[in-house]
């Protein structure tokens, strides 16, 4: 569940994001369930190429992480669901989460990474500057040390002449790292706005949520790098009433 601000107003609408969804059958399963988002899990060959969306042990309790589909396969079928007129259109999806599982990638590697994820992007997602898919999208990184990634990738997106999609796409840091050092990071590289930041751990492990307060503290305050701040793995029923 992601509770995030809107400049339109001062509601928080509520993403309720459906976690691990790693392979095309399980998409409309979760959408039927009530998700208006999919997060999926990127794997990436020891040269920074993503091959699948794979999440692989370890994971959460009660769940499969061994599903797993082509990326160019998947994102296919995003554009689909995410295209108004399409026949298989779901005007309930409207978030996409790509989680990078580049830890243990080389410099080198993290730079590719990026810039493969944004071609292939635009080659069988967007398919080019006028696509008409509804989605935002949230690059998430597991910490700062990563950060080169979206670097790579937002500068592709711009090299294609592809820049006005940045709109709509969010940066993420999902390693439970120092708050102070998250918001160090995106000064130093010059992100002011649409970044995320999450707390949270396995669905098979109680939190406390003393860093959840303090990072919503952070993003309430005034010109603050922080956006939105969600809380994960929140999949079990007192996860769910702490979050309400």
């Amino acid at each position: 569940v992601f509770i995030v601000p809107n400049e339109a107003d001062s509601r928080r609408p509520v993403w309720n994001i459906a976690h691990m969804v790693n392979a095309v059958h399980q998409i409309d399963h979760y959408l039927d369930m009530g998700a208006n988002g999919l997060e999926f899990d990127l794997s990436f060959s020891f040269e920074g190429t993503v091959k699948y969306t794979f999440h692989g042990f370890p994971c959460d309790c009660w769940r499969n992480c061994m599903q797993y589909e082509d990326f160019t396969t998947y994102l296919q079928y995003l554009r689909r669901l995410t295209t108004p007129g399409d026949r298989m259109f779901r005007k309930e999806l409207v978030m996409l989460f790509l989680d990078f599982k580049v830890q243990g990638l080389s410099s080198k590697a993290l730079v590719n990474a990026g810039e493969d994820v944004a071609k292939k992007l635009l080659e069988y997602y967007w398919i080019g500057d006028d696509s008409e898919t509804q989605a935002y999208l949230v690059v998430s990184l597991p910490m700062t040390k990563h950060v080169e990634v979206m670097k790579s990738f937002l500068r592709t997106l711009q090299y294609y002449n592809a820049s006005e999609y940045i709109s709509r796409i969010g940066l993420d840091f999902s390693g439970n790292e120092n708050i102070d050092t998250i918001k160090n990071c995106l000064e130093s590289v010059g992100f002011h706005e649409r970044n995320w930041l999450g707390d949270g751990i396995t669905n098979c492990l109680g939190r406390s949520a003393y860093r959840l307060l303090a990072a919503l503290s952070q993003r309430d305050k005034q010109d603050d790098p922080i956006d939105k701040v969600y809380w994960w793995t929140v999949d079990r029923k007192v996860t769910m009433r702490r979050v309400i």
